[in-house]
């Protein structure tokens, strides 16, 4: 079995590659949850609008708009999910022997 490399160890381009690595999976983490905030507040209107749909008698109206916003937040919570998954451990995680 081989011994991972300590960071002292690791060629400077390694090093630098990790860094890349890591600021490259936290910028998209950060694009996923702006994703996710776009569908929860697309959720949120869509659940008012089924509101006054039903209020002005259009029942199966409003139906589809709650559908539209139950798609919605189930679309932010897989765009959550792929944020928490992109997310590297400040710690290191298992990039290179970290």
């Amino acid at each position: 079995m081989q011994v991972p490399l300590t960071r002292s160890e690791q060629p400077p381009l390694l090093i630098s590659a990790i860094g890349s690595a890591r600021e490259t999976a936290d910028h998209l983490a950060k694009v996923y949850e702006r994703t996710a905030d776009a569908f929860e507040n697309t959720a949120a209107i869509a659940e008012r609008i089924a509101e006054r749909l039903e209020r002005s008698g259009r029942i199966e109206a409003a139906e589809d708009e709650r559908r539209a916003a139950e798609s919605a937040r189930q679309a932010a919570q897989r765009a959550r999910s792929l944020a928490g998954e992109r997310r590297i451990p400040a710690g290191g995680g298992n990039i290179a022997g970290e």
